[in-house]
């Protein structure tokens, strides 16, 4: 590789439009949309591609800029070549991910010569190529990467240059739009919600559900609101510890379950490009407003049998109610007196016969192991 050239105030300019437009990204698809379209014009390429490939298992994924450049009926050639490939095959082996042209590994005749040229680039009409990646698994042998190519001339050490400066931002963007698609995927309803954390287990950013479910089921105490509360800390701490032994195969992540006054919130660690999601989904479990006309229960008195049907005891109501025992013990009489029966297993007989679809008893999201594990 040559010396690193200057760039032109032009170059720098769109390299600045190209990098802004980056960071405005919050999807995948619109992330590769953007790459395909607008890379080209920072750097001439005839056919430009954004690739993810494991040459070990054959396996891959492409988007091609035009369409038309590469037929349908090549990709299983290619995909019988593609651990041929000189740049991909470099990137796997040392984790480099700088920008780098295949003939930066063998001369133009070595190249035609090889059987990677005559299969794939040949039929496609390429003789150049400059490639880089924006995040890779060497362990997996995955590669997601980004390639710009043409027939003549080669790219050039400012071509290099460009991509290179713009390899970072590239890397940032996808990360990004991975972390935004994972929220929109998570928050699949009214009382689900998600919140992105840093490597440090600080929170970055927490949807409005997410923010209401917390307040609702932990009190915060003037608590720093970058934060989780103390319950939620401690559970991500054994989850982050487990996975981060190298001695066996770790559990996977348990689910954390909290009881509250309207309801059950179960949270779950999800992994991201970027770091740890946790999707909170709030189970709700209140009667319906035509069952509370017809049984003539107040709306405490409903949260009550709510937890009766449960399975909880007066003692475990009283704390997620955060009321004494003996109030929980006058609100169940005052249940019975209203559903005429005489003790808590007919109240919730009496529920289930006549709601079973509105109050059901919520599952446990996870049974104790062997080895004494619960939930956390």
């Amino acid at each position: 590789m040559g010396s690193t050239p200057r760039l032109s105030a032009r170059d720098f300019d769109a390299l600045w439009r190209l990098v802004h437009d980056l960071h405005g990204v919050l999807e995948p698809e619109a992330f590769v949309r953007l790459v395909l379209v607008q890379l080209p014009a920072l750097i001439p390429s005839e056919i430009t591609t954004f690739d993810e490939m494991c040459p070990s298992t054959g396996a891959s994924r492409h988007w091609v800029a035009p369409e038309a450049a590469v037929p349908l009926g090549l990709i299983s050639i290619w995909q019988q070549v593609m651990h041929e490939h000189p740049v991909l095959a470099y990137m796997l082996r040392t984790g480099d991910s700088s920008a780098y042209k295949i003939s930066d590994f063998s001369t133009r005749r070595q190249f035609r010569d090889s059987t990677f040229y005559n299969e794939w680039y040949r039929r496609i009409g390429v003789e150049h190529a400059l490639n880089t990646s924006v995040a890779a698994s060497l362990a997996d042998g995955l590669v997601v990467g980004l390639g710009l190519h043409r027939r003549d001339p080669d790219f050039t050490e400012r071509d290099r240059t460009m991509l290179n400066l713009l390899r970072p931002h590239l890397v940032q963007a996808y990360q990004n739009s991975l972390v935004v698609s994972g929220l929109t995927s998570v928050i699949d309803g009214r009382h689900n919600g998600a919140v992105v954390l840093g490597r440090d287990g600080r929170v970055l950013a927490a949807t409005p559900a997410a923010r209401a479910a917390l307040n609702a089921f932990f009190e915060r105490n003037g608590r720093d609101a970058a934060r989780l509360p103390e319950p939620i800390e401690r559970w991500l701490t054994a989850q982050m510890k487990e996975f981060g032994s190298k001695d066996r195969l770790p559990v996977p992540h348990l689910p954390l379950t909290v009881d509250g006054p309207r309801g059950r919130l179960v949270v779950r660690l999800l992994d991201s490009a970027a770091g740890p999601v946790l999707h909170l989904t709030e189970e709700r479990h209140s009667i319906p407003p035509e069952a509370l006309d017809e049984w003539k229960l107040t709306a405490r008195e409903a949260e009550v049998l709510t937890w009766l049907v449960e399975g909880k005891t007066n003692a475990e109501i009283a704390v997620i109610l955060s009321v004494r025992a003996r109030t929980v013990d006058k609100h169940c009489e005052r249940v019975y007196q209203k559903l005429s029966v005489e003790n808590r297993t007919a109240a919730v007989r009496y529920v289930l016969d006549r709601a079973p679809a509105v109050v059901r008893p919520l599952h446990p999201t996870h049974v104790a192991s062997p080895g004494g594990r619960g939930n956390a």
